[in-house]
């Protein structure tokens, strides 16, 4: 791709997203718990159970699917843009860094191909061949997403937010789904895909990713120094003043 066209498709992906993550920010922001340095857990108590875990799994694919994709798309973009336009790089230099997660027909497709593969070397060599080398195949996949949850936890760690192990075990349970799509595979001779792959995706990712959410939330992630500085805030500043008695209303119903 030429420079002028890779910039300008570039630039509007870091825009889009900063518009995205700026709405999960603020929303959170506004969430009793949640949005407090101390934090907050995405289970409110006082909510009835069904309730309570639909608000859950909704608030997992807003912060994640949204929050952290979004953030992630728009820091690589923006980090594009400089290197191409200031430091001469070449477009090719930068390619996506994801590829529609949301299109996820299988977790293997998910995690194998559609999801960001930054990091995949590390993983594999901390975990993954070592894994390997004790149990062969199995133990490579487990022990490179053993090696990522680690990562992922002690990344929280040195902030000094203390260690919680459910984002290593978020981690740890992935070989789960990927194992139950194998064992789909030998016996129907199909490999999940289509529609119901889709849906069987979304449900294993979301709902083994609240997991994560939750222990990054509780530990007041949601409130840290925002990204986006108020200032250029577009939710904060202009669009939620405008619904401030409509947001109101929807948050006093998750106070206790």
């Amino acid at each position: 791709m030429e420079k002028v066209p890779f910039l300008l498709a570039t630039a509007k992906t870091a825009v889009v997203h900063w518009c995205l993550l700026d709405l999960v920010l603020s929303t959170l922001a506004r969430l009793p718990g949640i949005g407090t340095p101390p934090g907050g857990s995405i289970y409110y108590p006082h909510l009835s159970p069904f309730p309570r875990h639909l608000l859950a799994f909704a608030l997992t694919t807003f912060a994640g699917g949204f929050g952290l994709l979004s953030s992630m798309i728009m820091e690589y973009a923006a980090l594009s843009v400089f290197a191409v336009a200031v430091l001469g790089h070449s477009p090719t230099s930068w390619p996506p860094l994801f590829d529609n997660p949301w299109a996820s027909t299988s977790v293997h497709d998910f995690w194998a191909r559609r999801w960001h593969q930054g990091l995949r070397r590390t993983f594999l060599v901390l975990g993954g061949y070592p894994g390997q080398w004790i149990a062969g195949r199995a133990g490579l996949i487990i022990g490179t997403f053993l090696a990522s949850g680690l990562y992922h936890e002690w990344s929280m760690y040195l902030v000094n937010r203390g260690v919680d192990h459910r984002v290593t075990l978020f981690f740890a349970v992935q070989p789960i789904g990927l194992f139950i799509e194998k064992a789909f595979t030998r016996f129907t001779g199909r490999k999940v895909s289509g529609p119901f792959g889709w849906i069987w995706t979304f449900l294993f990712v979301v709902g083994t990713g609240q997991l994560c959410i939750d222990s990054w939330l509780t530990r007041g992630l949601a409130a840290s120094p925002p990204i986006i500085p108020y200032s250029l805030s577009p939710c904060r500043g202009i669009i939620f003043p405008i619904f401030e008695k409509q947001i109101d209303n929807i948050v006093s119903i998750l106070k206790v």
